[in-house]
Order: structure tokens, then C-alpha cells, then sequence
């Protein structure tokens, strides 16, 4: 298992330090998050993986868009999503 510090992290999600830490805090979807001693934070990359999947955006159509799509279009947009 790897570990990052927060800067690494921020680094490989391509976020600021800022965002990080504003996870690290965050009472919903927190980032889990190990604190060695009174400063170092670090955080495992399945962990921040993890994190990131939460905040994925699963765009779905209104059903009033549904109803107005042809089979074909309804087809293809199932294999998508």
C-alpha cells in the first residue's frame, strides 16, 4: 500500500493542497486520512481513489428526454451510462 502526504495527493489528483484539506474535513464524504504525530497527514492512494469515485458526476437524462428518444438513441445511451 502507498501512502502520499497531502501535497502528494493534491499532486496526483491534479486538485489544490486547499481541496485536500478541505476533504480531510469534510462531515458528508471525508477523506480518510492517517495523522502521524501532532503534523504529518498521510493519506493511501486506494483511499484517495475511493474519494474520488464519491464525487463522480453520473449525469442522467429527465425521463421527459427519455420518452422523447427513439430505441436506437435509448439503446446507445445505455451502453454509455
Amino acid at each position: 500500500m502507498r501512502f502520499l502526504s497531502v501535497r502528494e495527493a493534491a499532486t496526483v489528483v491534479r486538485v489544490s493542497v486547499k481541496t485536500i484539506r478541505r476533504g480531510l474535513g469534510d462531515r458528508q464524504r471525508p477523506l480518510k486520512h492517517y495523522r502521524l504525530g501532532a503534523r504529518r497527514i498521510v493519506i493511501s492512494e486506494a483511499d484517495l481513489l475511493a474519494w474520488m469515485e464519491l464525487h463522480a458526476c453520473h449525469r442522467k437524462p429527465s425521463p421527459a428526454v427519455l420518452d422523447r428518444m427513439s430505441p436506437d438513441a435509448k439503446a446507445l445511451l445505455e451502453k454509455v451510462l
